[in-house]
């Protein structure tokens, strides 16, 4: 049944979904209880936030996280080593040892089966090495050049000092003489002859030590 109201024109009771009085004709508009009216607005309050939360979510920018990175850069000019030359009578030092350079002596063979390739002519680089560190170091290799042209080692066993061996191991605090050869053209002059010494592989960025034959 359908509940009742007055009509504000003639005060009869007349049905609330009536839109004109039933007995003077007077237009009645519908009330509202205010129930349904509060219901409403919180319906479109709820609705409202729902929206303006989805907005939020697409316009929004990313956050991001300041990282600060460890990674170093190496210099963008790399320091070429520098050359040492060394002559007969001197010392130079490589950081692993002294190096003192005792003399460059050429000679020929002492017998049929000791001489030198035809053409060619020894040479002989005498030296001592001192080790300056603690540990036991490698004396490292040794390339002979003359007038730039490279040149072999020889086996000759006519020389004043022991053979260095490219893996010649010193003791910590010791020191070792010895000599190397090479076959150099028979007219050679010693001041067109160089040895260079490349040191060991833990020794590439040294400084190049360049022994002159005179």
């Amino acid at each position: 049944m359908s509940e009742l109201k007055k009509c504000k024109y003639c005060g009869n009771e007349i049905q609330n979904n009536n839109k004109f009085c039933t007995h003077c004709g007077a237009k009645n508009k519908k009330e509202y209880s205010c129930g349904g009216c509060l219901l409403t607005i919180f319906v479109a309050y709820l609705i409202f936030n729902a929206l303006g939360s989805n907005r939020n979510t697409y316009h929004s920018k990313p956050s991001y996280t300041q990282t600060t990175s460890n990674r170093t850069y190496p210099n963008a000019v790399k320091q070429q080593p520098q050359e040492k030359k060394v002559f007969p009578g001197e010392m130079v030092n490589d950081e692993h040892f002294d190096i003192y350079y005792l003399s460059c002596s050429e000679y020929g063979a002492s017998n049929f089966f000791d001489a030198p390739t035809a053409g060619k002519k020894y040479v002989e680089f005498d030296f001592t090495f001192k080790n300056i560190s603690t540990t036991d170091t490698y004396i490292g290799s040794f390339e002979c050049y003359c007038n730039n042209a490279k040149c072999d080692e020889s086996w000759s066993s006519n020389r004043k000092l022991p053979r260095f061996s490219f893996l010649e191991e010193i003791s910590g605090g010791r020191e070792l003489s010895g000599s190397v050869v090479y076959e150099v053209p028979q007219d050679a002059i010693l001041s067109d002859i160089e040895l260079e010494y490349g040191g060991f592989s833990d020794r590439e960025t040294s400084d190049k030590i360049i022994f002159v034959g005179q």
